[in-house]
């Protein structure tokens, strides 16, 4: 799944290194939404990294697990199929406890069965999936 770093997070993250910042930026919630389309469920648009909120929000989970191994930083959380109903999902991204989106990434639409759970996981410094 394509993700970018948005401005937002980066502009955040140069704030926090300068000493002009509070805390740095860290995801706390993982936000997903059905607007990552652009004409149909297998057409994924573009992650845009302008975006400062995903196109249609449904549902934010808050991160289930965040490990660093080197430079490669996991953050991953679990949705369950009854969460997202007959919606689907095709956007999600990363939230920071100020509500801002520091990362963002778009994918075919992924609909979930009553009691089938799919692992979102974003890689930071290396593969995203």
């Amino acid at each position: 799944m394509p993700a970018v770093l948005t401005r937002g997070y980066l502009e955040a993250l140069a704030a926090w290194t300068a000493g002009e910042g509070g805390a740095p930026p860290v995801p706390v919630q993982i936000a997903f939404g059905t607007g990552g389309l652009r004409t149909g469920p297998d057409d994924p648009a573009p992650p845009d990294p302008s975006r400062e909120a995903l196109e249609a929000e449904v549902l934010r989970k808050p991160i289930a697990g965040l490990s660093r191994t080197g430079e490669r930083v996991e953050v991953w959380a679990t949705l369950r199929g009854e969460e997202i109903g007959s919606t689907g999902v095709s956007e999600c991204g990363l939230m920071d406890a100020q509500g801002r989106l520091l990362l963002y990434a778009t994918f075919r639409r992924k609909e979930l069965a009553y009691g089938v759970q799919v692992r979102f996981r974003f890689a930071l410094g290396g593969p995203n999936g």
